[in-house]
This record gives structure tokens, sequence and C-alpha cells, in this order.
């Protein structure tokens, strides 16, 4: 019996790990709450901008978080676009987004096109 991982639970480390996989870029988007970074962040040494979409439900979580993280990393721009676990797992596996957040467990295909990785 396969014992299932609880959605918040997954979505804490997954945040989390695709927030510190950051990588050093100078490419910049606006964040959920739809402000640019600052110039401040903007001249920031290192500067990274992730996107993700997916899941309704953790939005409003995801949000609060992507919020609390720019306080800590003002050279990070995280966009997280609520359309649905459905659109999330679809732009996950087209490589249109860096992670996704998903009511529903990948199956095994969705899994090995995106290499196991990057959905909550």
């Amino acid at each position: 019996m396969k014992r299932r991982v609880p959605v918040g639970l997954a979505v804490v480390c997954a945040f989390a790990l695709v927030a510190s996989a950051c990588g050093s870029s100078t490419k910049s988007a606006t964040d959920t709450t739809g402000s640019t970074p600052t110039s401040a962040a903007a001249g920031a040494k290192d500067t990274a901008s992730l996107s993700g979409a997916g899941s309704t439900f953790v939005q409003s979580m995801l949000q609060e978080w992507i919020k609390q993280y720019g306080k800590a990393a003002p050279g990070v721009s995280i966009n997280y676009q609520g359309v649905g676990s459905g659109a999330g797992i679809q732009q996950l596996t087209s490589k249109t987004v860096d992670f996704a957040g998903s009511d529903v467990a990948l199956k095994p295909e969705e899994q090995a096109a995106t290499g196991g990785a990057g959905s909550v």
C-alpha cells in the first residue's frame, strides 16, 4: 500500500527545493503581487526568476510564501499562476514553467517528462 504525502507538506518541500535551487540570472519577471523587482533588487549580484503554475488550492498560501521569501531574498522574483492542477502539470511537462502545484500525484509518464521533480 502506497503512503501519500499530505498536499501541504509536499508543497512546502517542493517550494523550498525550488527556491533553494535558484541560480544567478539577470532575467526578471513579475511576482504574484503584480510588482516588479525594485531597483535595489535589480542591481543585486544574485538575481533569479522562477515561474510556476497549477493548483488554485495552494495559490493563496504560495503567494504569502513568495511575499515572505521576497523579503529574505529581494533579488529573486517568483511568479505563480493558479490555473488548475491539470494546466500546471501540462505547463511543467512542456517546460514552460519551473515548478507546478497539483492536487493530484503525477502519472509515471508525467514524472518521466519532468525528471521526477518540480511539482508540488
